[in-house]
């Protein structure tokens, strides 16, 4: 059965543990998502995107699941990372002023961060 184009997707939703050891799960997932439509290139990029911002999450403190929801609109994926608990101090700001964004800023667009009473977050797109 070949890919359903990005542009036909509904929203997808994976909840892992909020270890390094699931990543894995979420990039392999979103490479899946687009492979129809987006060239290896944009793949590799989708996942160094994916793989930076999950990392930069799991390492604040109280972790304990990482969420990512993708949702396809029309050759672009809108990627959602977060962690719950509480807000942490400090965030966004420290992602804002982190090496990690710009590689993230570099291969995605519309790369912000957010803090909630949820959890905290990354959101970005990627485009085919």
């Amino acid at each position: 059965m070949p890919p359903v184009p990005v542009s036909q997707q509904s929203q997808v939703l994976v909840l892992v543990p909020a270890t390094a050891d699931a990543t894995h799960l979420l990039r392999a997932t979103a490479q899946s998502l687009a492979r129809g439509e987006f060239d290896v290139d944009r793949l590799d990029d989708l996942v160094l995107a994916i793989g930076v911002a999950a990392f930069e999450l799991i390492r604040l403190d109280g972790a304990a699941n990482l969420a990512m929801t993708v949702d396809g609109d029309g050759g672009h994926l809108d990627v959602t990372l977060s962690v719950d608990g509480p807000a942490r101090p400090g965030w966004p700001e420290h992602w804002e002023r982190s090496l990690s964004r710009r590689v993230v800023a570099a291969v995605a667009t519309n790369v912000t961060a957010h803090s909630g009473i949820d959890g905290d977050g990354i959101s970005f797109r990627s485009s085919s």
